[in-house]
């Protein structure tokens, strides 16, 4: 097998894995909270944030993973791109929302940094947010030319 169809052979098993994954996350969101919630979750649209700006890989990765719960859910799910600051600007507006379920965020890697990176960030992501899940994994390359 030459590189490229060894490459290419790598990159449909990881969009099958990643799908087959993206189902899995929906559905085991849908019944969790379905067996914990005192009322009926969802009854009405849920807004997920992605703090980055539309086209990116956070945004496309935030994308599929809305119309994947969307589809479980049986509610829509209202991609809101909130960029700026790194992130932090997206994030902030998360962690002031109603924490009632209906107010979802997602971040590659910025959210990791931000205690160390802003001295007056407006929130802690340590305690002012929850992580629900671990959806994608990105590799990070280093390139010469």
């Amino acid at each position: 097998m030459t590189g490229i169809a060894k490459c290419r052979s790598e990159v449909e098993g990881y969009r099958r894995w990643r799908g087959s994954m993206l189902i899995t996350v929906a559905l085991a969101m849908a019944l969790i909270a379905h067996a914990v919630a005192a009322q009926p979750w969802p009854s009405r649209p849920i807004r997920l944030l992605v703090p980055s700006v539309p086209g990116g890989v956070n945004d496309l990765v935030s994308r599929l993973i809305a119309e994947r719960l969307a589809g479980a859910l049986g509610q829509p799910i209202l991609v809101d791109n909130r960029p700026g600051a790194g992130g932090s600007v997206g994030f902030e507006i998360l962690a002031k929302s109603n924490p009632d379920g209906y107010t979802l965020g997602t971040t590659a890697d910025s959210l990791t940094i931000f205690p160390v990176a802003y001295r007056n960030l407006g929130f802690d992501p340590r305690t002012d947010l929850a992580p629900i899940t671990l959806v994608a994994t990105q590799p990070f390359v280093l390139a010469v030319a």
